[in-house]
Parts: structure tokens; sequence; C-alpha cells
């Protein structure tokens, strides 16, 4: 893994007209998060729905499992969550992360895709770690206070029935993507504000949009650059599709409940999820 890099993109190619990280991310809408996704029904009759695992190694896909890593610079963990060192997610998911990265190529950068597929063991961990990092940062909150703000940054996992579409973490799918960028050629990570699964304010996808409006003479040239970076992601992945958890600048979905409910707001009409709980037959 390569550290980040302190800039944005140079631009050495022809760019598009129309340049993505000049358009801005729109704010966070709270109340789309007001209530459990996972209330969104699905249509198991949807073709998509029977989609297999695939390796985005076969797309053409640049990546690493981030939980894999046993190398201890997988922060803030430091440790490997998992043995499978594959990066797998439903085909559909891998045929439109390939159409993001070619479209990326005039920009000079490619995606870097950290995780998708992720069972529940995995997901049960991460709640632990972050319920953990809730207590050192309110040794006074309540277990509420505490679950709440867990679940701003993990799918709750406790309740998982693998014959209970409600109790589905999203990552369980296939369908939902943690990604960055990284520049062609180089490999070296784009900088976007934060470390992946960094659990602040910052990493929400709008941090840098608000500080440029509210405070543009805070906004650094490395904040900027996170600005710049964030942008491009964003409208690339929404091109294909893909809808973005605004808490998270890395996480994407596609086909998944937590897309159906955002899809639903967006389009003012009801859209069903399609990827449900997959597991890995090889």
């Amino acid at each position: 893994m390569r550290p980040p890099a302190s800039g944005a993109p140079s631009d050495t190619k022809m760019l598009p007209s129309d340049d993505l990280r000049a358009r801005p991310i729109p704010a966070i809408d709270p109340s789309l998060y007001s209530s459990d996704y996972r209330r969104t029904p699905f249509d198991f009759d949807d073709p998509r729905s029977r989609e297999p695992l695939v390796d985005i190694a076969g797309f053409g896909l640049a990546g690493e499992s981030y939980y894999a890593r046993d190398d201890g610079w997988n922060e803030p963990y430091r440790r490997a969550l998992k043995s499978d060192r594959r990066i797998l997610c439903r085909e559909g998911v891998a045929r439109a992360l390939a159409a993001v990265d070619r479209s990326l190529a005039p920009y000079g950068v490619e995606l870097f895709v950290l995780d998708v597929h992720r069972d529940v063991g995995v997901q049960s961990a991460l709640w632990d770690h972050f319920m953990d990092h809730a207590r050192a940062l309110m040794p006074d909150a309540g277990e509420e206070e505490l679950v709440s703000f867990t679940r701003t940054f993990v799918s709750d996992p406790r309740q998982f029935d693998p014959e209970d579409w409600r109790t589905w973490p999203v990552h369980s799918t296939g369908g939902a993507v943690d990604l960055t960028l990284r520049r062609r050629g180089s490999g070296d990570w784009l900088f976007m504000g934060t470390v992946f699964d960094d659990g602040s304010p910052v990493s929400a996808t709008d941090y840098f949009e608000t500080l440029a409006r509210e405070n543009p003479s805070a906004l650094a040239a490395s904040g900027e650059a996170a600005l710049r970076n964030r942008r491009l992601l964003y409208h690339a992945m929404r091109a294909e599709g893909f809808t973005n958890y605004a808490y998270e600048w890395w996480h994407y979905d596609l086909g998944t409940q937590l897309w159906a409910k955002l899809r639903s707001h967006e389009e003012g009409r009801a859209v069903a999820a399609v990827y449900g709980h997959a597991t890995d037959a090889g």
C-alpha cells in the first residue's frame, strides 16, 4: 500500500468538457437516514438477484482486501480480520465498477477497491471495534447512544438471520463497495481528507463542501485537494448508478436495500432492492 498523495491528479490527458471535480457534492439530508434501511423490501423475481459473486480481478479492477492485511498497515485495526484476500462482489456491480474505472482514465486515476462482500464474522468484528471507539469517545454515554453512534459507521449484525431479509447488513449482499482513488501508473492513493474507516465527522462525503461554503478561508490546499478528489469519485460512481452513503466518502451501493431507499427518495417512487444476502460457494 502506498501512502496517500498530497494533491489532486494532474491534467495530463484531455479532460471531458464537464470536469467532475468542479461539480459540488449535494449536502447530506439527515432525514434519509432516520429510519432503518433494512425495512426496504426486495424484488427476488428480478434476475439480478441471482447474480453470482465474482472476483473483481477478473474485471481488470485494482484492489486489495483491507481487512485481510496482516502487516499492521490497516489502521485502525492493525490486524487481519479475515484470511481470504479476494474481493468478491455481484457480477453487475463488477461491470458497473469497470465502467466507472474506464470513465476515470482521462483524469489519470483509477479505482482502488478495499472491500465489497463481507461475511457476518467480519461485520461483527467491525461492530465491536466501533462500539469500543464510541465508549472511548463518549465515556458517559448510555448504551442507546453508543449503538446509535456505531450504526453511523457499521450495519448492526447482532440480530443477523440468513432467512430474514430485515437483518442483512449491506456488505453481506455483495452490492456495497468501499473504495478510493489512486493514480494510474504510480499507484499513489489520492488524498481524500481522512483514512479509510475513519470514524469522525470529516468522513462525511460533503464535509469539505460545507467547509468551503461556510468558512472558505479554513480550506487549506490539502482540503481543496480532498474536496476535488471526493467530487471526482462521487460523480463518477453516481453516473453508473451507484448511491453514496453520505457519512462515508468511501462507501457506495448498487442494488442493496440502502441503494433502493435512496433511489426511492430521488425518483419519488418505490424502488426495490435486488441483491440479498450472498455466500461464496467457491
